[in-house]
């Protein structure tokens, strides 16, 4: 029997602020070559790392409403993609 896996929806009001946060300290870790684990673990729980995972896999599914704005969220927190 297979079940189906399910991801959490992603809140779409906790993506500023998580992006805010992890920009905040990116250049640290860009510095440093550290792993951010606080700043994923915050991604995680507002369910933000699964936002572009396809419908068929679990996740909202291209049509999801973040999809296009997590790219630039994440483009805007990491010194290296701009």
């Amino acid at each position: 029997m297979t079940t189906a896996l399910r991801f959490r929806a992603p809140d779409l009001a906790a993506l500023t602020s998580v992006t805010d946060r992890l920009a905040a300290t990116a250049a640290e870790y860009d510095r440093t070559s550290a792993f951010p684990a606080e700043g994923i673990s915050a991604a995680h729980e507002a369910g933000l790392l699964t936002a572009t995972v396809a419908e068929r896999y679990g996740g909202p599914g291209s049509e999801s409403p973040l999809r296009p704005a997590s790219c630039t969220h994440w483009a805007r927190a990491i010194p290296r993609w701009r």
